[in-house]
């Protein structure tokens, strides 16, 4: 899921600035032959002018320039929705573009700055076209009968596209919504590092499953052998794959449904529902052999020391963390690069 929200994104982002800069050039093109042809010159001028601003930001580059246009974008949306209102009256339906821009900037624009500026723009636009409009009536009389057999038409179309564009923007809000939903769930349960789960995940998964009587099945704690040394000698860098590499080799030998773990620096937990003492102390060692004879950088190679143990009945899960806890312990001082059971 949220790689499908991923890709979606990342398509959106691309696609919508310049899709949208064609096509309301396009609008306008044909808006400047439409009004000189029924001799609505200032109308006509007006999308020349609006043509002009969106060459204009084709030219814009950077890594704000997306961000750049869309603002310039609404802004002339904005300013055409009030003049072409002022000279055609409310009738050819213009003015409804101004309705949905304090929402799309609210999706499209990071710029808090520049969030309240078109909402406090448009709010002031939205107030000054009623006064305006019959205020200038008398000098654009003649422009407004020779639309007159044209208002309905724009009326509607206009409603049309408001519409529609309503209906993109909420559905962009909803889906980038879920989206950071999903991301956000994803970072409180994922370790950062190496994409496993993280202790909150597993004391999550432990309390539901104590809650249906289903915690049954055993533990595994294990941790890399001299973690210090290699950061010490090869740095962090080499450290960090170190533990990618052990994460990624233990989970290919897991189940689907197990439990791995970062628990905590070099630490890690598997909680394997359901199997048995013997049978996790076999995958453990299966494990920790996979891990021995495996470079996890160049020729470099690591060994880790394990702890097992099984869920007693009735038993909770901060008493079998201690003993798995002690286990480890046990095998780390006992020569480490091994399994040891209880």
């Amino acid at each position: 899921m949220q790689d499908k929200f991923g890709r979606w994104d990342k398509i959106y982002v691309t696609a919508v600035e310049p899709i949208l800069v064609m096509v309301l050039f396009a609008f306008h093109v044909w808006l400047a032959f439409f009004f000189f042809r029924i001799d609505i010159a200032p109308v006509a001028i007006l999308s020349i002018l609006s043509c002009m601003v969106y060459i204009i930001g084709a030219f814009f580059k950077g890594e704000n320039k997306t961000q750049n246009v869309m603002f310039m974008v609404f802004c002339e949306i904005g300013v055409f929705s009030l003049m072409s209102t002022i000279i055609l009256s409310f009738r050819s339906g213009f003015f409804l573009y101004a309705l949905p821009l304090p929402l799309s900037s609210f999706i499209e624009l990071t710029d808090k700055k520049r969030r309240k500026f078109m909402c406090i723009a448009i709010s002031i636009a939205m107030f000054l076209m009623i006064p305006l409009a019959f205020i200038c009536a008398p000098l654009v009389v003649e422009y407004r009968v020779r639309m007159e057999p044209y208002d309905y038409m724009f009326l509607v179309g206009n409603f049309v596209i408001i519409v529609a564009s309503y209906v993109t923007n909420v559905y962009v809000y909803m889906q980038r919504t879920e989206k950071q939903a999903t991301e956000t769930k994803y970072k409180s349960e994922h370790d950062t590092l190496t994409g496993l789960y993280n202790r909150s995940f597993l004391s999550q998964h432990v309390r539901a499953a104590v809650r249906r009587g289903r915690l049954k099945g055993s533990l595994i704690m294990f941790d890399i052998d001299n973690f210090k040394r290699i950061n010490d000698e090869y740095g962090h860098d080499v450290g960090d794959i170190a533990l990618k590499k052990v994460s990624e080799m233990a989970q290919s030998l897991i189940r689907e449904d197990d439990i791995l773990v970062r628990w905590g620096g070099e630490e890690f937990v598997i909680y394997i529902a359901g199997m048995t003492l013997e049978k996790a102390a076999a995958k453990a060692e299966e494990i920790r052999t996979l891990i021995s004879i495996t470079p996890y950088h160049e020729e470099k190679r690591l060994t880790i020391s394990m702890g097992v143990t099984a869920f007693a009945p009735g038993e909770n899960f901060e008493t079998a963390m201690k003993r798995v806890d002690q286990n480890l312990y046990i095998a780390k001082e006992t020569g480490k690069n091994k399994v040891v059971k209880n």
